[in-house]
């Protein structure tokens, strides 16, 4: 169901109906004593972040609540490492796509998003999360930028470990977000 949210939602009418109808089925089995369904939910929950865009604001507040205590329940059970950067992963796309018009709701979001990275359980999650960390670096987020240091720390924690690093683009881009972070300092 979150590859449809994901990948066909923008070709949908009636985004609230859907969200309206999805996101309720969705935290349900975030709860799930199953952790890969749980793990599912919660990327869907970051899915329809990002593909409703501020559409997504009307529940964007308890997503963000529901998330936070997700991830501090899970803490450090081993088992359930990969949802929880799920979870992180979610929070830091709707802090992206749906705060984007209340950079102070956004800052809030992102002080408690930044204190969990790096990711690095879920590798495909850590990159879109890194992804998310490079693009509110590029567009100069107040907040972010005035953690320069601990943003150093986890780029540098990311491309020690990932391979993925060394691919052109992402290359660029993550030399561009570091470039910008040395300035700050």
């Amino acid at each position: 169901m979150a590859d449809v949210i994901e990948w066909a939602g923008n070709l949908t009418q009636g985004l609230s109906q859907i969200i309206n109808m999805f996101y309720p089925i969705t935290c349900k089995f975030a709860t799930s004593e199953n952790a890969a369904i749980q793990q599912a939910a919660v990327f869907g929950i970051g899915a329809c972040a990002r593909t409703y865009g501020v559409h997504f604001k009307a529940v964007s507040a308890n997503s963000i609540k529901f998330l936070m205590n997700l991830i501090n329940q899970i803490g450090d059970n081993e088992d359930l490492q990969c949802v929880k950067d799920d979870a992180i992963g979610a929070v830091g796309k709707i802090a992206r796509y749906s705060l984007t018009q209340d950079v102070n709701e956004q800052n809030e979001v992102l002080k408690y998003w930044i204190q969990y990275l790096p990711c690095k359980n879920d590798e495909e999650e850590a990159r879109n999360i890194h992804d998310n960390l490079i693009y509110f670096i590029q567009n100069q987020n107040p907040f972010i930028s005035s953690k320069s240091d601990l943003c150093m720390q986890i780029f540098q924690a990311c491309v020690s470990r990932d391979s993925d690093y060394s691919l052109p683009e992402r290359k660029i881009l993550s030399a561009q977000a570091y470039e910008w972070l040395k300035q700050q300092q």
